[in-house]
């Protein structure tokens, strides 16, 4: 453009808003996401997969104390039984409600005193807030199998009469369900709940659906 002056590209793409926020992202992004990567959080082939859009702006969303929860918790760096010994804070790593090896995983799979009791009492105000939201029916009931499977250390349903539904169970299958909990959705999720939308002229829209959940 004339009289432009310095301009700033990501790679062959033309930074057209560097504000920032958006040289942050652009900078921390792909650091993260490695880290993640050699966590073993996600495999290598999963980023091209997530929602970063949404996954971003819903962290964002959250209280403070939630988005360091969220994130100590995704990390494996909180105050469960197998980090408190490795910090040195305690001799043993079993849940106090249940006597096994605690760690963020079981924190949410626990069948002990009271943890499935309140598994269920949120599955079920999911389950409300899908249908009053006019969740596309096949991914609402999709979604919530799948996420009660994991919790029972059961294997996903990956294979559906749906393409579409089917595109989304092994994108997320390959992102992981813990992953979807943790704020890390597949970007299948919105595109089939954005045409659900636009089929039944419904006032909304798959991202503020996507943000909302």
């Amino acid at each position: 453009m004339h009289l432009e002056g310095w301009t700033l590209w990501q790679g062959t793409t033309k930074v057209i808003n560097p504000n920032r926020q958006h040289l942050y992202e652009l900078m921390h992004d792909p650091i993260t996401t490695s880290k993640w990567i050699r966590l073993g959080r996600f495999p290598d082939s999963a980023p091209p997969h997530i929602d970063s859009e949404m996954a971003s702006k819903h962290t964002k969303a959250l209280k403070p104390g939630y988005q360091r929860w969220i994130t100590k918790h995704a990390s494996h760096n909180c105050g469960v039984g197998t980090t408190l010994v490795e910090w040195q804070q305690q001799e043993d790593d079993q849940c106090p409600r249940c006597g096994q090896p605690e760690d963020t995983n079981h924190v949410i799979r626990c069948t002990g005193a009271g943890a499935t009791e309140i598994w269920t009492e949120q599955m079920n105000v999911l389950t409300d807030w899908m249908t009053e939201a006019n969740t596309h029916p096949l991914l609402q009931d999709t979604l919530l199998a799948n996420l009660q499977r994991w919790r029972q250390g059961l294997p996903p349903i990956t294979a559906h009469a749906s393409p579409r539904i089917q595109q989304m169970l092994e994108s997320q299958t390959l992102i992981g369900w813990q992953n979807l909990m943790e704020g890390l959705p597949s970007c299948w999720i919105r595109r089939i709940q954005q045409k659900h939308i636009l089929q039944n002229q419904l006032r909304s829209s798959g991202k503020k659906w996507t943000q909302q959940s």
